[in-house]
């Protein structure tokens, strides 16, 4: 078996997991009333890492997985996944997205694109919201609660990336390998 056909595996099972943590953790966490989005939060990491076809498909089919297990109609998630994994995916080899803050900057700006999308779609299929009242309420809360658990997700999966010995996210080598000789 060559790595071609064991590649999309790992997203794959990574959706499912999203998916199974969206239905039955996600409104357990809720905040204030507010649930994370984790279907948002997979699109937008596996769209910083796949080119722009499979990112699409994959957050159409999140979208689309998410919409048939929610009480929302069906159609904005799918929507809306798709649109955000098509721009994540389309600034994915811009310059300075390599850096480690950068990434956090695109996965922040990413999921507020979500989110405001997704409060737009659901306002003009006709679910009445006040805009200024669901921005302060929910999308921005639901930001910066999807931004703290992609930026974990984006740190963890950093730091298992790193070589063994290399710098990874805590600088050059371990800590004991930076302190002087005694």
């Amino acid at each position: 078996m060559n790595g071609r056909s064991r590649l999309p595996a790992f997203p794959l099972i990574m959706l499912l997991v999203a998916l199974v943590a969206q239905v039955a953790l996600a409104p357990n966490v809720a905040i204030g009333g507010v649930v994370p989005s984790l279907m948002l939060c997979f699109v937008v990491l596996n769209s910083l890492s796949s080119e722009r076809l499979p990112a699409t498909l994959y957050g159409f089919f999140a979208g689309l997985l998410y919409d048939l297990v929610s009480v929302a109609p069906i159609g904005p998630g799918a929507l809306t996944l798709c649109i955000v994994a098509f721009l994540v995916s389309n600034i994915r080899e811009m310059p300075g997205l390599q850096f480690l803050p950068m990434q956090v900057l695109a996965v922040v700006v990413s999921l507020l694109v979500g989110e405001l999308i997704y409060a737009i779609v659901m306002s003009v299929i006709g679910y009445e919201l006040d805009f200024l009242y669901s921005l302060l309420t929910i999308v921005l809360p639901a930001t910066v609660f999807d931004s703290v658990i992609a930026v974990l997700i984006l740190l963890i999966s950093k730091r298992r990336k790193a070589p063994k010995g290399g710098t990874g996210l805590a600088g050059s080598g371990s800590l004991k390998d930076r302190l002087p000789p005694i």
